[in-house]
């Protein structure tokens, strides 16, 4: 015997059940998570935005605290960890606006550039497809087979993902 069936035969056989059970139920886990990524990944999101906004709560929970005790204001010590979430709720908000108010003018701005430019560009895709398909017809028969080949693969590919994507927004956005 091999010293790894040596080894795995000296653990004794309650133990060795335990590990395979552990082990089949990990791979079920994994397999059930896998399978729900997508209805999963909301409360990813979720988690993650809570491990980075946790300190901030607590922290504005303990100026709260401090103010409200100064001041005398018991009310705002028993409320202070609320206050401080539904501040951090609306600051995420306002970063949130401030960046898409910021962002949404240039997109506009860029895409009516583009527009204008539309007959430019437009005849600036059409020389580089013109130069691609005479170098295309230069090439030997066998290689432009193959790149013909490599060519559908691609766009099946490319199907693939762009389904992939739009399934996986779909899932995301209906959640």
């Amino acid at each position: 015997m091999s010293s790894l069936t040596e080894r795995w035969f000296s653990i004794p056989q309650g133990k060795r059940k335990r590990l395979l059970l552990f082990l089949g139920l990990l791979i079920l886990m994994v397999m059930i998570m896998w399978s729900a990524q997508a209805a999963l990944l909301p409360f990813g999101f979720g988690l993650f935005m809570a491990y980075l906004l946790t300190p901030l709560v607590d922290w504005l929970g303990t100026r709260f605290y401090t103010w409200g005790r100064r001041r005398g204001l018991h009310w705002l010590r028993t409320i202070r960890r609320s206050l401080a979430i539904i501040l951090v709720y609306l600051l995420a908000l306002a970063i949130l606006v401030g960046f898409i108010s910021l962002i949404v003018p240039v997109i506009v701005d860029q895409a009516e550039n583009l527009w204008l430019a539309r007959d430019v560009v437009s005849e600036q895709i059409g020389k580089w497809v013109d130069e691609i398909v005479a170098q295309y017809r230069l090439l030997p028969p066998h290689v432009r087979q193959q790149a013909e080949e490599q060519l559908g693969r691609l766009g099946e590919y490319a199907v693939t993902i762009i389904e992939q994507t739009l399934t996986g927004t779909a899932d995301v956005i209906s959640y």
